[in-house]
């Protein structure tokens, strides 16, 4: 793999892997945990060097899929229907009580109608 193409898995700029590898900058753990994600490493087996390089057990693994980022973005996309979901049930409390208050205000407009003919 080039340089240029591992950049890309990771989605990082090519310059920004040039500093890291010069020693110029050091990665935040954000890049780290990307990198462990995409390439499924053992985050202790490369700062530690203990431990299998690949933490992912064939048991745990999505079926049909190797790739840790299955998992992770399986229960992502639970957290965002259980959000939706959460979302959908404020939107129809507030379109009820939308209902009830242009309810109310054409009762009221009908009993102003009234006043002002009398």
């Amino acid at each position: 793999m080039t340089q240029s193409e591992f950049a890309t898995r990771l989605q990082m700029p090519l310059t920004t892997l040039g500093r890291y590898e010069r020693g110029i900058n050091l990665p935040d753990m954000a890049f780290i945990i990307n990198l462990c994600t995409v390439f499924d490493v053992s985050l202790e087996w490369l700062l530690l060097g203990k431990g299998a390089m690949s933490d992912t057990a064939p048991d745990k693994k999505e079926e049909g899929c190797l790739c840790r980022q299955c998992p992770l973005m399986l229960k992502e996309m639970e957290e965002e229907r259980m959000e939706r979901r959460e979302l959908a049930a404020e939107n129809r409390k507030l379109n009820a009580e939308n209902r009830r208050l242009l309810e109310e205000n054409g009762n009221l407009r009908e009993v102003l109608a009234k006043i002002r003919r009398d």
